[in-house]
């Protein structure tokens, strides 16, 4: 059964967390270290083994040094931050980040404005802890950064309606998000829309190397910009580097006893976390007595403005990690790199054109990056074509360090035949590039001059088959192949074609008939749709016991012809408009009327030059009529336009088992959500009404098979569509 949540009901689903802080709202609900723990050991079964051993090394070096490090030498750690971006918003500012490695510095140094803020009783119980931190200059390859990644998210996640929540996709490219830097030189923070009431998360020393970091929601990073009282001051990263470098809450993580204990002698056993601003002194079962519990810590979960303060005891197990699972740090050389402004903007790759182009006039396109650690803002792009034209093109932008940049050339015409094209990128900020060894790209490219006709097209076969411009392929050169049928077609007409499987005894004979090459460009959203009919008839042969069932496969191409991707493949019961069986065993089928046509569709790209082809397989089955194929626009407007991608997004996906569907609603009203396969075949459907806010569609997926789909919901004429794999 399909389920459906609105808002109200999905705060309790977001606490599948590692040691992590919640929003006040959510106080009722314990910490999530402990089902951090769970969660990472049901996953990878040594996760707790690594964990008790960079434990062991710290208390190892906690006996030596019971009263810390005697050197009392600085040690800074080189900071790698992360920012994964849905949009525009969330990709946070240099000062916003800039803002938060300054909080760190402060309150690690216990040189925080608020210090002041702390009781007598427990000031003295506080101090430097030694430990300082720095954007890295210098990143893992050995080249000059500033140390921040920017990264559109992708997959699943590029809508800013889908939070990444704590499963640690945020951490890796192929999951959406960013790939972690080498954990034994950097420490690595993502910033990310987060989502269900979580602030930040973060792993003791000993996780898994891919997983090893910090994660902060964005309105929870720094004092600027987007951070959001009150939780503005940066303490929430301040409280996950301590869960980084060993602490553990101020309370205990272990139960709700008052013999529970952080592993820190100088801070008082407490019942449990604080919320809010507590007015001094708080006593509760364990501290019951002034001067009470130490809520003032940044390990507790007071609001950021009440935190000011780490003990000498915080800071001697922090040291601890930093001498014993986190040793590598204090040899980074991630801070070494040069501080000095760097211009150097290269050429990632030549995107455009292809190897293979079907039109002569055709849009370059380059993908620019900035390899300095200078804001870029604007450059010169250069390109030759062998044969061709030559011209320069002004980019203007805002390119930050580490940021790629699609752009694209206005059009240029050239001949048929091979050629090279060659894209050059200079003067950026109207400067001196300082590396100019990524400053050129050139690729081969042939272009064959064969623009499709112009979209919408439309074919019915009333005429003769194949007509100028299609092709017929008979590889094995038989008596059956693609012909002319004249006893009927659909929606009234009087012929179709047919393909005849009920006489051709071979088994697995391929027929095609390959449209002439048609220009989608002038479409919204180009689709492609056709009526078939068919009776499905499998064969067993009696000597090897297989069951043979007739295919049909649709494919395209957009390098005329020269590569093939498959659309979707319909086959056996997929293809007949009426689930009944073929009993006929002396006569090939013969569609009679409406009933026996099915419409199926499928989506195509943009492009000029779109090749379609139909390829029968043929099984001993029946015959496999096709009429009425239509290239065409799927809606008037794009769905973008009508449902916008932040208000509709799928998942998880890929997904297995269940995906889910959610749409935030402006009123409440009936909605469908349909799935279909490639070809248009509805796989499942849930009407509903959907409740003003935000929606949850829970839809099952034990009976689907492995593959690409479509999700389709429709909201009164309103459409938007999206993509789902099935794993």
């Amino acid at each position: 059964m399909s389920l459906i949540r609105t808002k109200s009901t999905l705060i309790a689903a977001a606490f599948a967390i590692s040691t992590a802080w919640h929003t006040t709202a959510d106080a009722q609900n314990r910490c999530g270290s402990v089902l951090a723990a769970q969660q990472q050991q049901a996953i990878n079964p040594s996760f707790r083994r690594g964990i008790e051993q960079a434990k062991a090394q710290s208390d190892e070096w906690l006996a030596k040094h019971p009263n810390g490090d005697e050197t009392r030498a600085i040690i800074t750690i080189p900071v790698v931050v992360h920012v994964v971006y849905q949009n525009s918003t969330q990709n946070i500012s240099n000062a916003q980040i800039q803002s938060q490695i300054d909080v760190l510095n402060n309150d690690f140094a216990r040189t925080n404005a608020d210090a002041s803020n702390t009781p007598a009783a427990f000031a003295s119980l506080c101090g430097d802890t030694e430990i300082r931190f720095c954007l890295a200059s210098l990143d893992p390859s050995g080249n000059s950064t500033n140390g921040i990644v920017r990264k559109a998210a992708g997959g699943s996640y590029s809508s800013s309606s889908t939070s990444f929540g704590s499963n640690d996709a945020m951490k890796f490219n192929s999951q959406g998000g960013s790939d972690a830097w080498d954990r034994n030189k950097y420490l690595n923070i993502w910033v990310c829309n987060l989502g269900g009431g979580l602030l930040g998360y973060a792993y003791q020393p000993g996780a898994t190397a891919g997983i090893d970091g910090v994660v902060i929601g964005y309105t929870f990073f720094g004092t600027m910009g987007t951070a959001s009282a009150p939780y503005n001051k940066g303490r929430t990263t301040t409280h996950e580097v301590g869960h980084w470098l060993n602490l553990d809450h101020i309370w205990g993580d272990n139960g709700t006893s008052c013999s529970d204990s952080d592993n820190v002698s100088d801070t008082p056993n407490q019942a449990g976390e604080n919320y809010g601003c507590p007015t001094y002194p708080k006593t509760d079962a364990c501290a019951t007595a002034s001067p009470g519990v130490m809520f003032m810590n940044y390990m507790d979960y007071v609001d950021d403005n009440c935190m000011n303060m780490f003990t000498f005891g915080q800071g001697t197990r922090m040291k601890a990690a930093l001498n014993g699972p986190r040793v590598s740090l204090k040899t980074s050389n991630g801070c070494s790199g040069s501080t000095s402004q760097t211009l150097d903007a290269g050429i990632v790759s030549i995107v455009s054109p292809g190897a293979t182009l079907c039109t002569t006039t055709f849009q370059p396109q380059v993908t620019l990056t900035n390899a300095g650690n200078i804001i870029i803002t604007s450059a010169t792009i250069n390109y030759t074509i062998t044969g061709g034209p030559s011209g320069t093109y002004p980019w203007t932008g805002n390119l930050g360090a580490g940021s790629n940049v699609t752009i694209t050339l206005p059009s240029v015409t050239v001949s048929a035949g091979s050629h090279t094209i060659t894209m050059t990128v200079a003067s950026p900020n109207s400067g001196t590039d300082a590396n100019s060894a990524n400053n050129s790209s050139s690729k081969n490219f042939n272009v064959t001059n064969s623009t499709g006709v112009n979209a919408p097209f439309a074919e019915t076969f009333q005429g003769t088959f194949p007509a100028a411009g299609w092709v017929v392929n008979n590889p094995n050169n038989d008596a059956y192949s693609w012909t002319s049928y004249t006893g009927g077609g659909q929606g009234g007409s009087t012929k179709s074609v047919v393909m005849d499987n009920f006489n051709n005894s071979v088994k697995g004979t391929i027929d095609e008939f390959v449209l002439p090459s048609i220009n989608t460009n002038g479409l919204n959203a180009p689709v492609v749709d056709f009526w078939v009919a068919h009776k499905y008839y499998p064969y067993m042969n009696s000597t090897t016991g297989e069951t043979w069932i007739d295919t049909l496969q649709v494919l395209i191409s957009t390098d005329c012809g020269v590569t093939y991707s498959s659309l979707g493949k319909l086959s056996g019961r997929d293809m007949v408009n009426s689930l009944q069986n073929d009993t006929m065993s002396t006569a090939g089928f013969t569609p009679v009327g409406e009933s026996s046509w099915k419409k199926f569709y499928a989506n195509l790209p943009n492009s000029g030059s779109v090749t379609i082809k139909f390829r029968n397989i043929g099984q001993y089955g029946q015959k496999v009529y096709i009429d009425n194929i239509n290239v065409h626009a799927a809606f008037g407007v794009g769905v973008e336009d009508m449902i916008t991608s932040e208000s509709f997004a799928v998942y998880p996906n890929p997904a297995s088992g269940q995906f889910t569907a959610k749409y935030e609603a402006t009123q409440k009203g009936e909605v469908s959500i349909q799935v279909v396969d490639l070809t248009g075949k509805e796989i499942t459907r849930l009407d509903a009404i959907a409740q003003e806010g935000a929606n949850e569609f829970m839809i099952p997926l034990n009976h689907f098979s492995a593959g690409y789909y479509f999700v389709r919901l429709t909201v009164g004429n309103q459409l938007a569509v999206r993509r789902l794999v099935v794993e």
